[in-house]
């Protein structure tokens, strides 16, 4: 005599995850089950059930961990499906999760370039992380811009913004940036100026106000340049007679070269 039995059904895996997500590929992994020989993965577009034809990428393995190779969209909801083989086959287990990229400008290397005439529309940190210690600002997660020195008065203005944000500018090259300003001046708006100098590269920081906070959104900035007064540095500064009167403006003037302090008595 004997008796047909079904061999029992693999344990499930668990501990399912999707990492370093990006436009063509995820990394997935899973812990591995009991007896499991084998398994069985792919990823669908949600709310596509396993054995949907057409996933956007599957494979098999011994291995608890596989390269997701696919054409993915920014924004879109996915979920992964991993079924472990014993070589009975256990249960396929899901994993919902959504592909998220951080904005193209979220690292200083990746600064969005602005000219004098720039005015972008719509801009958006949703997704950014906080990258404020690079100009030493204590703020949150931000997104980037550059602008090369003209010799003007550079203007930055962030309106629209649908977060208290603060607006950081620094000088020099990422990895190592100057701090120029901090400024924190309004909820849905912000402007700075600074002098600036051919030759040298601008970095605008915008985002969270609070340290190491993760508020995001959208917002408009852009950029004016303006010419300082001839005389704006001690070195450019304008002879003056006595018993003269010399017109004279501070429009635009900028505190660069300024002596700090000044002897006004009479020699």
């Amino acid at each position: 005599n004997f008796k047909v039995q079904t061999p029992p059904a693999c344990p499930d895996v668990t501990g399912l995850m999707a990492n370093n997500l990006s436009l063509t590929n995820v990394d997935v992994s899973w812990n591995a089950a009991a007896g499991a020989t084998n398994y069985l993965w792919e990823i669908q577009d949600s709310p596509n059930p396993q054995g949907t034809p057409g996933p956007i990428a599957s494979g098999s393995g011994a291995g608890i961990s596989a390269a997701a190779a696919g054409t993915y969209v920014d924004g879109n909801d996915y979920i992964l499906y991993v079924v472990s083989e014993c070589p009975a086959q256990g249960t396929y287990q899901p994993l919902a999760f959504t592909l998220d990229l951080p904005p193209a400008n979220d690292l200083c290397s990746g600064a969005t370039v602005l000219t004098c005439v720039s005015s972008l529309t719509g801009e958006s940190s949703v997704n950014s992380t906080d990258q404020s210690g690079d100009v030493a600002c204590s703020m949150g997660v931000g997104v980037w811009y550059k602008i090369a020195g003209t010799g003007d008065v550079i203007t930055v203005d962030i309106t629209n913004d649908s977060f208290d944000g603060e607006l950081a500018i620094a000088s020099g090259s990422c990895g190592s940036l100057t701090n120029i300003s901090c400024t924190d001046g309004g909820i849905s708006s912000e402007s700075a100026s600074f002098a600036s100098s051919i030759g040298t590269d601008y970095f605008i920081y915008f985002g969270d106000y609070a340290t190491g906070g993760s508020d995001a959104g959208t917002f408009d900035i852009a950029i004016s340049c303006a010419t300082p007064p001839a005389n704006n540095d001690c070195a450019n500064a304008i002879l003056v007679g006595a018993n003269s009167v010399t017109p004279g403006t501070t429009v635009l003037a900028t505190t660069t070269g300024n002596p700090g302090f000044c002897d006004y008595s009479l020699s």
